[in-house]
């Protein structure tokens, strides 16, 4: 994984829109709280597939979602992270996380 401090800074809010276009996030320090939350359509259910690569988080939320299709983190630093009563229904992999 990038050392943090190599990472360009990117507001949450720009990572959510990259996410919701169906780009990978990937080799940034994404500064915030990236809430899943979001991209959530009737409230509770993610239809995107989300993969993130080589990152670093400062807050993750998506707890209370159904994700209906792959969640990817690979090579990514979270500082925090919260799925309390997450659904993945097509798959979560944290690798090297």
């Amino acid at each position: 994984m990038t050392e943090p401090r190599q990472l360009p800074s990117l507001p949450a809010a720009a990572a959510l829109a990259m996410l919701q276009n169906g780009e990978t996030l990937r080799g940034y320090h994404v500064v915030g709280r990236l809430d899943f939350t979001a991209l959530a359509i009737e409230a509770t259910y993610v239809r995107l597939s989300i993969r993130i690569q080589h990152c670093r988080l400062d807050e993750l939320q998506g707890s209370m979602l159904t994700f209906e299709q792959p969640v990817e983190l690979h090579d990514t630093h979270l500082t925090q992270a919260e799925f309390v009563a997450a659904y993945f229904l097509r798959g979560l992999v944290l690798d090297n996380c």
